[in-house]
This record gives C-alpha cells, structure tokens and sequence, in this order.
C-alpha cells in the first residue's frame, strides 16, 4: 500500500507544502515518530556522510532515540507544550560540520491535533573561526571518550574540566575512531538550558 495514500488528507497536505523546501523539514506522529521527512532531509544526510539516514530507513523511528540524552527533557517539555497550547515553538541550534559552522531556527507547528511540523531553516552558514589544533589526545580520556557539547560541539579538555575548546574535526569521528559522549558546556547550559540541572527540568 503506498504510504502517502494512508496518509490523513490534513498529514499529504503539509507534506505537498514541504516537498520542494530547501529547509530540512519533517512531519511527526503523535507518537513523536518520523511520519515523513521532505527530499531536503535526504540531500543533507548525504552532504553529511550519513547516507544510512534517508527517509525511508527513519520513517516510524521515534524522535527522541535521536537526540542527546542531555537535551532529551529540554525537548520533551518543548513539544510537549506545543500539543497542549497549539503555539508555534521557535529554538537556534548549531549542527556544524568539520568544515562549516552552521546555525539553524527549529520551528515546530502544531496541526491536526497532535500531530507536528518541524522546519529547519538555515540561519548561518560559514567558515569555522578560533578552530583549536590540539591533538585528540588533549580531549581524550583514559578511557577513550570525548565529551562534547551537544549544542556548541566543543569539546572539554581531559586535564581541565573547565575548559572547553571547539576542535572542527571531532565533528567528523566515527565510533571506530573515537567515543563521543554528549554533555552541555557551562556557558550553553547557563544561556540556551538554564532550566536545565544536571539532566533534569527545574520546577518552572
């Protein structure tokens, strides 16, 4: 059966509106799983070494096996809040590559009841700047993890744990390389999660 004609009339609309969007969109379920995800999902996946992440290998996957634990309760109360209010949610993040520093403004509509569009349009594209050139082994720990920051992808030294420095080619370390475990830098948990404490929502 073609999956576009199971598709509630309200769902094929949204996605006649996105299919020839620049901006890497999807359509979420209201499970919070990939009902769809537009052509400018599959041409970033490919520009990025992630082939794998097509569409058709994401659809009915749940959203949050793909986020950073970390960032997992800032999200959650997010869309959360978008169902029950029915207002469009705006958030800047940063999804560099080792080449490029990249910012993008998630936008997230609410629309047949529980159902959710997320726009990502490109905000800022450009060449990286203060790029550190320590070697991987000022990051490493004796157990062979790189921390990085899940919003700025900087990456905490092993000798400083205060210290975080933004090393371009750890954006690109595959699991054979190196273990990169996600945290949130002092200075993006104060400015973009400050309802975040250790891992978990403040009261608000």
């Amino acid at each position: 059966m073609d999956k576009k004609l199971g598709r509630p009339r309200a769902i094929r609309e949204i996605v006649s509106s996105i299919e020839a969007s620049e901006a890497v969109s999807y359509i979420l379920d209201p499970e919070l799983r990939f009902a769809y995800c537009n052509p400018a999902w599959d041409r970033f996946a490919a520009e990025n070494g992630a082939p794998e992440l097509r569409t058709d290998t994401v659809e009915g996957t749940e959203l949050f096996d793909c986020i950073p634990e970390e960032l997992k309760p800032f999200y959650s109360k997010a869309l959360r809040d978008v169902v029950r209010s029915g207002d469009v949610w705006e958030h800047v993040y940063q999804c560099s590559s080792p080449e490029k520093f990249r910012q993008f403004r998630m936008r997230v509509h609410p629309f047949n009841t529980e159902w959710l569009l997320v726009t990502n349009p490109l905000v800022i594209e450009r060449a990286h700047e203060n790029v550190s050139r320590e070697k991987r082994d000022a990051y490493t720990t004796p157990e062979g993890m790189i921390v990085m920051c899940a919003h700025c992808r900087c990456s905490r030294r092993a000798d400083n744990r205060d210290r975080w420095d933004f090393v371009s080619a750890h954006l690109g370390l595959k699991p054979v390389v190196a273990l990169v475990s996600h945290g949130l830098c002092p200075s993006c948990r104060a400015y973009f999660y400050p309802k975040l404490t250790g891992g978990s929502l403040q009261a608000v």
